[in-house]
């Protein structure tokens, strides 16, 4: 069986200064080749992995959307990745008690009062025993979902503790009130944490693996994949060997159009809709 290739004829170039030019654009042209290459196979592998991430229209749909096509830095400039954005912010009034934990964490650049001092350190927490200190609580909330036996491990490990922790607030001169707590900071998926749990069906999650298989099959399907797309061999062909072609300057953007286009339905789904 013949091994796909892209065979490139380079065009009439006509007057001596076109020659000169196609040939001053010689290196500029091959580097925009290059990122074309790199770029739109990650855009492969992210439409791999999202196909593999079922819609449940809570989380597993928010961590679909999550799901970004980017450069990223330190890897090589012509080099592009799939990546999580890490966290998303949901409303904690609405957040199920059933499904998450809670981690608190110093909010950056801001200094952190006594009442979210003594509750990061007695971390992880079920929803549904936190504490509603007095003033609310000057952190944010790290949502890391879990089985149901694990948060009431977490339920019991807090009530057990709850004594110690009105204690210690109590010597702070911070006062308990009745009613949920109030949260004067970001609540917030860990998106990462979800997808390594889906991955490997850990916590009461059934496997879905999404990202071994995509990575696989980018490794051995991923240029022949780019060989059967037409309109990107196309715009590959005509940026080494078409002198009237000027389209592969956009490719030498950080994220050119075409690229925006052909990623954003999968890209840019509505994570507000979810909570935020």
């Amino acid at each position: 069986m013949g091994r796909k290739q892209l065979k490139i004829k380079v065009k009439g170039l006509g007057k001596p200064k076109k020659i000169a030019r196609f040939l001053d654009d010689g290196p500029e042209r091959a580097r925009s080749a290059l990122r074309q290459v790199a770029r739109q196979m990650a855009a492969n592998a992210l439409d791999d992995v999202q196909s593999r991430i079922p819609d449940d229209g809570g989380m597993q749909t928010l961590y679909k959307s999550a799901l970004r096509m980017r450069d990223v830095l330190g890897l090589g400039e012509d080099e592009f990745a799939v990546v999580v954005t890490g966290e998303s912010v949901v409303s904690f009034e609405s957040v199920d008690a059933s499904k998450v934990v809670v981690v608190f964490r110093t909010i950056r650049g801001g200094e952190e009062t006594a009442a979210a001092s003594i509750l990061r350190h007695y971390s992880p927490w079920a929803v549904d025993v936190i504490p509603a200190v007095q003033g609310g609580i000057r952190a944010n909330a790290i949502l890391k979902v879990a089985s149901a036996s694990e948060i009431e491990d977490i339920r019991e490990k807090n009530r057990k503790e709850r004594g110690l922790v009105e204690a210690l607030l109590a010597r702070r001169g911070i006062s308990i009130t009745s009613g949920p707590p109030k949260l004067n900071g970001k609540a917030m998926i860990d998106l990462a944490f979800l997808a390594l749990r889906l991955e490997k069906g850990l916590g009461g999650f059934k496997p879905r693996p999404h990202w071994t298989p995509a990575i696989l099959n980018a490794r051995t399907r991923g240029l022949k994949e780019l060989a059967n797309n037409s309109e990107f061999v196309k715009h590959f062909e005509r940026t080494l060997s078409d002198p009237k072609y000027q389209a592969w300057k956009a490719d030498l953007d950080d994220m050119p159009e075409t690229v925006k286009k052909n990623v954003a339905g999968k890209t840019d789904g509505s994570i507000s809709r979810l909570g935020s």
